[in-house]
């Protein structure tokens, strides 16, 4: 009998698996599918941990709780199996969030797009004036947080929540939760786009006991059915409404409104300006002052692979937009560039989830100039644009790139934006983006990164 298994060995799950070791002790077991490294095997061996690897057994079912990693689907076959014997089986949150300090306020972030650039940007938004930290979908653990005893010197954490994350978790721990969107997304993993909306919104249901200083955020087309303290929108009756003319925010207070100008705000497209009014909003729910969370906001340049333009050559624009991971995402990237009256040239494809891809034909139609097809999706999309304007089908995605270069004229923006996951090809969006950038300046015969 184990006191724990760890079910799955990646980022999330190592930091819980350490913090097991320092905090509980006990018999740990460990299975994951994906190959360990000899020093891997030689610490498990030093610590006195049992696995296995290229399998999930029946040995999982001879612990007292499971901590599972988020990418695993609720379908494979161990797991319905404790779930029968009634094993508890928790998220690397569930396991992490008891030792969080109780000074601390926590923030959660979830949405199918914007996330990243949401929690990014609150966490620069906090920085500017409190001690923050980021965790979560994002990268690092929350028990990585707590072993490198970081929390004892922070006032807030912001966690990226992916809706993987929110199925597993189950043990409130939130202050302020925000939902930014929900469109179809990951459906391969859901099955249903209602089951993937219901583990979104279960944020909620994460939110400490109500009181004075706990929120809800939400995005104001969701609003209906979900009691929020606080919406996002462009209605006048949002509590904070995004006006475009001037570009700018008003949040609705007990004192009055409160102004925010995004006219220094370096972010294109009007989803980071909702982003923009999710991060200001949590900022100044959490304290920062209007005029840290102004500065903060002319301060703020953007994430890597998220609409990223990293070069400018010989008049044309080259955008890595490679955390697009869906329809949607890539729908958002069109509009933005569109709104500039430029021709643009679509690097697009990736590995699908399900998605119907209608909505995703008719802005490629309208916002468009050329498109250059590589990924697993493409057959898919392929006839659904093929009459409408130039489209080519590429196997290698250095062939596709540099067909983009060659086509590029003075005052063009090329897009990498896949509108798919990146496991066709790479390892994650962070690979595949560097990878576009990297041949694009070896192709152009400037520096590689």
């Amino acid at each position: 009998m184990y006191d724990i298994c760890f079910l799955g060995y990646g980022v999330s799950n190592r930091g819980a698996l350490r913090l097991f070791l320092k905090e509980q002790r006990g018999k740990a077991f460990v299975s994951t599918l994906s190959p360990l490294l000899a020093t891997e095997r030689q610490w498990f061996l030093s610590q006195g941990v049992s696995w296995e690897e290229g399998e999930n057994s029946y040995r999982c079912l001879l612990s007292k709780q499971i901590v599972i990693s988020p990418g695993i689907s609720p379908d494979v076959p161990i797991l319905e199996a404790a779930y029968e014997r009634r094993i508890p089986v928790h998220s690397d949150i569930d396991f992490a969030s008891p030792y969080f300090p109780p000074q601390l306020l926590t923030i959660g972030i979830t949405g199918t797009n914007g996330k990243t650039t949401t929690v990014e940007l609150t966490h620069h938004l906090l920085s500017v004036e409190k001690r923050s930290a980021m965790a979560g979908n994002i990268g690092t653990s929350p028990a990585d947080l707590i072993l490198e005893d970081s929390l004892s010197e922070t006032d807030t954490v912001v966690f990226e929540l992916s809706s993987f994350q929110l199925h597993y978790t189950s043990i409130p721990f939130l202050n302020i939760a925000a939902i930014l969107n929900i469109t179809a997304d990951h459906l391969s993993w859901h099955g249903t786009f209602e089951a993937y909306s219901e583990a979104k919104r279960k944020i909620f249901s994460l939110k400490k006991v109500p009181a004075r200083d706990r929120y809800n955020l939400i995005g104001a087309p969701l609003a209906g059915g979900l009691s929020a303290d606080f919406t996002v929108g462009y209605e006048s009756t949002d509590t904070c409404r995004i006006i475009q003319h001037p570009r700018s925010l008003c949040i609705q207070t007990e004192a009055g409104p409160v102004h925010f100008s995004l006219e220094s705000y370096q972010l294109k497209g009007a989803h980071n300006d909702q982003n923009a009014a999710f991060a200001s909003s949590i900022a100044y729910l959490s304290g920062v002052s209007i005029e840290g969370i102004q500065n903060g906001l002319s301060t703020y340049t953007g994430s890597e692979h998220r609409l990223e333009v990293f070069l400018i050559h010989e008049g044309v624009t080259y955008v890595n937009d490679s955390k697009s991971t869906n329809a949607d995402s890539l729908i958002q990237a069109i509009r933005t560039y569109r709104a500039e009256g430029k021709r643009l040239l679509l690097l697009m494809g990736g590995r699908g989830k399900g998605e119907d891809y209608a909505d995703l034909a008719s802005e490629i139609k309208n916002g468009c100039h050329f498109v250059f097809l590589c990924g697993e999706n493409a057959p898919l999309i392929g006839p659904l644009i093929e009459n409408s304007l130039p489209v080519s089908h590429y196997s290698d995605w250095t062939e596709a790139i540099s067909a983009a270069i060659a086509e590029a004229q003075d005052g063009d923006t090329v897009l990498f934006s896949p509108g798919g996951s990146s496991f066709d090809f790479f390892s994650n969006y962070k690979e595949r983006g560097l990878f576009f950038k990297n041949a694009c300046l070896r192709l152009l015969g400037l520096s590689s990164l």
